[in-house]
């Protein structure tokens, strides 16, 4: 069955040293990409999160936020993108509808810590912190972990932004994500050469 991660699978193989993805201070090739998810993965499989688990990002746009989303997809748990200005009483309404297994927070987000409870967090751009993200990334070779699931299965929550009562989430499967990036592909008639910049939260669905 297909699933997110295929995206920086097929990427790796057909143009491993072409950039896939950059930011002010990191440029990631489609091989090196397809490496790091690979080993977040297997992590995330290690610590039992797998098929229909929820976790819940709440960052700026990061490269650590993009690869994390398709390490969640391969091993068949469910991203959950928020804003980084989410408010502390809407996210603690997300977290009792999705009880997710894990969570990502970097500086700006870092106050909402103690919304998480008890669950693990992982954390981008910090240092001193108890899990940093760096560390699952750290696997030299990483063995692929199967996708579990099937392409009709939930990929990522897309949450509503609650400005007219309680946040309620979307649900997007592999096989939604499939067919609309396949859509817009075809009618922008992207290339290789070009390059995409991503302005729109990655919490919001065309982001």
């Amino acid at each position: 069955s297909w699933c997110l991660a295929d995206y920086v699978r097929a990427g790796a193989k057909k143009w491993p040293e072409s950039v896939f993805l950059r930011d002010e201070t990191v440029e990631l090739t489609y091989a090196e990409a397809w490496r790091r998810t690979s080993s977040i993965a297997l992590w995330l499989n290690g610590r039992g999160i797998g098929r229909g688990d929820c976790v819940v990002m709440v960052t700026e746009n990061r490269i650590e936020t993009a690869l994390l989303f398709f390490a969640v997809a391969q091993v068949g748990a469910i991203g959950v993108i928020l804003h980084p200005q989410m408010k502390p009483e809407g996210l603690r309404r997300i977290l009792e509808q999705t009880e997710p297994k894990l969570g990502l927070l970097e500086p700006s987000t870092a106050s909402l810590r103690e919304e998480f409870g008890t669950c693990p967090i992982v954390w981008a751009g910090c240092e001193g912190e108890e899990l940093l993200f760096a560390q699952l990334t750290a696997t030299p070779n990483p063995k692929r972990v199967p996708f579990p699931g099937i392409d009709q299965d939930p990929a990522f929550l897309v949450f509503t932004s609650g400005s007219t009562g309680t946040p309620r989430g979307v649900i997007l499967t592999h096989d939604n994500v499939h067919f609309v990036s396949e859509a817009i592909l075809n009618r922008l008639q992207y290339r290789v050469e070009d390059r995409l910049a991503v302005f729109l939260p990655l919490s919001f669905d065309y982001g």
